[in-house]
């Protein structure tokens, strides 16, 4: 994560109790909105004239994108062995943007005063959702629930408590766009090098849609009736999963049974509602199956994700 704390950076409201004299100018954020660095996704600042409040955290870890159980926050400690920090400055001059996310600060103004925090933070993930019902993307509500301010060379401190943050948004870090066409069908492709067996994969840069099938659906000689499998239904040999990896994903990291040390797996969403629906015609020297999913829902840590479409081609493969 990188840190730039030669810049000023800032985020939330804060107004708690405190143990000792107060000597920030005004600390009030409450009517200011949330920033964040164009080319740092990790610092969040607020700004109010000559003040600011910097929030330098690791989203990766603090801002997943996973919604927090009702009353069980997420817990992200700031300050001490935390990489995460967060610090109130006052400057000698109002302060804008270009002075806040900049690699090399501009000479003025400057600061005067740096309080440094250390202590708890509470973050309350929801989904967001669009008017289809479809998951767009998060919101994350930053609390203070413990952050005790002191200042280099004084023995001052400020404690402020359960205070609200206020809170940023992110979108759905995946795209699945893995849709094909019932006339055309991509080639899915598969972990068995003669391409009959599976499991079967389709790729999408850092994404990876993995379909493992038992024999008799993948062995189908009926070319009348089109097979279905219902998804998530408990069965072991039936799964349809999402897999999305911190880098472009390739052949060894779904097929090796050693996979390579990057990419990582960051997500692993099974489908748990829909159908698979499997058409099968034949062609030159076997059969073409051509796969479907049905109004195809995916979950992971109680979150769901439903396909764009009720009838979404993937793509086909042939024994």
């Amino acid at each position: 994560m990188k840190k730039i704390f030669g810049l000023a950076i800032a985020l939330m409201l804060l107004a708690g109790c405190d143990d000792g004299d107060m000597t920030f100018k005004t600390f009030d954020f409450t009517d200011v909105d949330v920033s964040r660095c164009s080319d740092n996704d990790d610092i969040l600042y607020k700004r109010n004239g000559t003040e600011v409040l910097i929030l330098d955290i690791d989203t990766q870890t603090a801002l997943l994108n996973e919604v927090t159980p009702d009353d069980e926050p997420r817990i992200v400690y700031v300050g001490g062995s935390s990489s995460n920090r967060i610090i109130y400055r006052n400057y000698d001059g109002d302060v804008q943007s270009t002075t806040l996310c900049s690699d090399i600060p501009p000479v003025n103004p400057s600061v005067i005063e740096e309080w440094e925090g250390n202590g708890v933070l509470e973050i309350t993930t929801d989904e967001i959702r669009n008017d289809d019902d479809e998951i767009t993307g998060y919101t994350h509500q930053i609390t203070l629930r413990s952050v005790a301010f002191t200042k280099e060379g004084s023995d001052e401190e400020v404690i402020i408590t359960d205070n609200n943050f206020g809170s940023v948004s992110s979108n759905l870090d995946f795209t699945f766009d893995f849709e094909s066409t019932d006339t055309d069908p991509v080639i899915l492709q598969s972990c068995d090098e003669d391409g009959g067996t599976g499991p079967f994969y389709s790729l999408n840069g850092v994404e990876a849609l993995v379909l493992m099938l038992e024999d008799e659906f993948i062995n189908i000689t009926d070319t009348t009736t089109p097979a279905e499998i219902d998804l998530g239904d408990g069965g072991d040999d039936n799964d349809l999963i999402l897999r999305i990896f911190s880098g472009t994903v390739s052949y060894g990291s779904i097929c090796s049974l050693t996979p390579p040390i990057t990419p990582t797996e960051n997500q692993r969403w099974t489908a748990t509602e829909g159908a698979v629906k499997i058409v099968t015609t034949a062609v030159d020297g076997g059969y073409k199956h051509t796969i479907h999913l049905i109004d195809a829902v995916f979950s992971r840590n109680g979150v769901t994700y439903e396909v764009p479409d009720n009838d979404y081609v993937i793509g086909s493969f042939t024994n």
